[in-house]
């Protein structure tokens, strides 16, 4: 997963171009730059896309008729070091599945290196479709496709009113399927701590994950925050600072009568309610 691409492309340099773009439907294999670039296609007529929200943005609560899908998920994104060693990190988010006709998806004729770029409508977007290769370099456009995180709220507005409806999407026999991490404990701690952490007041119960404990307890109280990750806690006469990241959230919410989302809250399946 990515959220933006380091190179500039062509049309990033000198937005007064406007890039030709290439219509994709029928198509399996296309020449996007001879020689230079192609792009494969698996032979469907339409795409399911991925678009990936990290929970703090509004795109995360999206909510539309031809939606068919939306699942929490713990994401992950890869790094770079400056002396060009990789590592990862983990956000919590959501997956928002909507399937589009192959009809109304135009590719844009430039050197995509493993990121192409599609045009739906009034939007372009930017995919990451991995395990490209050869000469000249080929990338595989699956009838799958993830979109780069966090995209505009219009852009995502414009793709959703072009999109397949659920019923369109059942008859044509699009499934959808849950990320082995929807709903898990990550999930769950951090929504409870999206909703909790900003309402405590002095003399709440904070609860520490089980690995952790201060004076033999896992249960503190809470007297101030330090600044936006750490706060002061005591427990019989001692303090502590104490990282958010060492807080059970779900129990220290509960401990408080602190209500919270839950990841069930945020699913949504439009097949389903089809099916139904």
């Amino acid at each position: 997963m990515f959220s933006k691409k380091d190179r500039q492309t062509e049309a990033e340099l000198n937005p007064q171009l406007q890039i030709p773009e290439i219509p994709i439907y029928g198509q399996t294999s296309i020449e996007v730059l001879p020689g230079k670039y192609r792009v494969t296609l698996e032979d469907q007529p339409f795409i399911l896309f991925r678009f990936p929200f990290t929970l703090d943005h509004a795109g995360a609560g999206f909510i539309h008729a031809n939606l068919l899908a939306r699942f929490t998920e713990t994401q992950e994104y890869k790094h770079y070091r400056a002396n060009g060693s990789k590592f990862w990190s983990a956000r919590p988010g959501v997956d928002l599945l909507m399937a589009v006709d192959k009809r109304l998806i135009r590719l844009v004729k430039e050197d995509g290196g493993t990121y192409p770029k599609l045009r739906i409508g009034n939007a372009q977007i930017t995919t990451s479709v991995g395990g490209g290769g050869g000469s000249p370099w080929t990338d595989f456009i699956s009838t799958k496709v993830t979109v780069c995180t966090n995209v505009k709220f219009a852009t995502l507005q414009e793709i959703a009113r072009l999109a397949m409806t659920p019923d369109q999407a059942l008859k044509a026999g699009i499934t959808v399927e849950q990320p082995p991490s929807n709903g898990s404990q990550f999930l769950a701690n951090s929504l409870a701590r999206m909703d909790s952490s900003k309402r405590l007041v002095a003399g709440n119960k904070i609860w520490l994950h089980d690995q952790y404990s201060f004076q033999h307890s896992q249960e503190l109280e809470f007297v101030k925050w330090v600044n936006g990750q750490r706060m002061i806690c005591t427990k019989d006469g001692m303090n502590a600072w104490v990282s958010l990241c060492r807080v059970n959230w779900v129990k220290t919410s509960a401990a408080n009568n602190i209500p919270v989302r839950s990841p069930a809250d945020l699913a949504y399946n439009g097949l389903e309610k089809v099916k139904a």
